[in-house]
């Protein structure tokens, strides 16, 4: 007599969460959807394809990298295996299972080896706890679900593109950092079971498409090109000017969104370059570009005012693009946008003199990458 099939059984179900999205042989073994999860996605393509879903809708057009919205899609779909796992981890925490390889060796090693957006190195020797505190915040592992599922409308219609009025970083910001977080500590968890990622798919960096990681010069001639050198400042100047003002009664960050997505792409173009050789700079081909589609990113008769850069450097601009702690720009500028859209109380504290410094090296920044660029760049007319 043939047995019948035994019913799914679920021994964790409480209230709505369960990690439906799981097969029985991945509910029992869930390293086996890290592996599978990071051999399609490096954690620079989580990173990039997190950043730009949740921008797309403060922006012009919707998600259109890479096959649109087929890979966002199965970006969701991943996110979601992921959530489920990190509920497994999180509930298992007693037993430990995965979380026993994660020796602080190998997360010192992958921490030296890779950026992260959101995990931070004192939190390596207790993962399993920030992962449990961060599906406790909002509602648990369907919140968090609804939270894709809110994203996912607001990245697929015209009709959804926010006109300053319905966008709410208070609430937006901090989950996509908490998000970050998961998959970030989950990836650490894949590394040290000793797996390689595959290729990277879809990204450069965490804020760089493969066609802007390829050119970075370009990139930033585009970007020269749609704000001005002093107007991409005076941005900038707004944008600190955001501790005292221009917060409307909602919290809505709105088209300041815009500036910070870009100043992200700035860094991570100059980390781009900064890793780069000598003889990279001694190519032409790499700063040599039609005239067509570029725009015009600078004048003969326009003024450079470069207040923070030494004599040395204003010779030598790429000196200073490789002095910068760029991972700890990308962090700061996250600190920052947290804490406008949080906490609109001005405190003279130490997170807020902190910010006096990292504009000034955005500032400084800029310098550096736009001088090297009117140095070395060639135009074929």
């Amino acid at each position: 007599m043939q047995r019948p099939m035994a019913k799914r059984v679920s021994v964790w179900l409480w209230e709505e969460d369960y990690p439906h999205s799981l097969s029985e042989e991945e509910l029992r073994n869930p390293a086996t959807v890290l592996q599978q999860v990071f051999s399609q996605y490096s954690l620079a393509d989580c990173q990039y394809l997190l950043w730009e879903w949740q921008h797309c809708h403060y922006r012009p057009f919707s998600f259109s990298f890479g096959e649109g919205l087929v890979t966002l899609f199965r970006f969701r779909k991943v996110l979601n295996k992921l959530l489920d796992v990190a509920w497994l981890i999180a509930r298992d925490m007693d037993d430990g299972h995965l979380l026993r390889v994660c020796t602080e060796e190998k997360g010192r090693h992958i921490w030296e080896r890779d950026y992260f957006l959101a995990l931070k190195r004192e939190n390596l020797p207790t993962l399993g706890d920030t992962l449990k505190r961060m599906l406790s915040d909002g509602g648990g592992l369907q919140w968090w679900k609804n939270i894709l599922y809110h994203w996912w409308g607001m990245g697929i219609s015209h009709e959804q593109l926010d006109d300053g009025t319905r966008t709410n970083p208070m609430d937006e910001i901090p989950q996509f950092i908490q998000l970050a977080l998961m998959i970030e500590i989950q990836y650490v968890i894949a590394m040290a079971l000793e797996y390689s990622p595959g290729e990277n798919r879809f990204a450069a960096l965490a804020y760089l498409s493969i066609e802007e990681g390829r050119k970075p010069v370009k990139t930033l001639m585009k970007i020269f090109s749609k704000w001005e050198y002093e107007e991409l400042k005076e941005k900038l100047r707004q944008l600190y000017y955001l501790l005292n003002f221009c917060m409307d009664d909602n919290g809505n960050l709105s088209e300041p969104n815009g500036i910070i997505h870009t100043l992200h792409k700035i860094i991570a173009l100059a980390s781009l370059l900064a890793k780069n050789g000598d003889d990279y700079f001694l190519q032409p081909e790499n700063f040599s570009f039609p005239y067509e589609g570029l725009g015009c990113f600078w004048q003969h008769d326009h003024h450079l005012p470069f207040h923070h850069l030494s004599d040395e450097e204003y010779e030598r601009p790429l000196l200073a693009i490789r002095s910068f702690d760029l991972p700890g720009l990308h962090r700061g500028l996250h600190r920052f946008t947290v804490y406008i859209a949080s906490d609109r109380t001005l405190k003279l504290d130490e997170e807020v003199i902190a910010f006096v410094g990292l504009f000034q090296q955005l500032e400084r920044l800029l310098e550096a990458l736009y001088l090297l660029v009117i140095q070395r760049i060639r135009i074929e007319y």
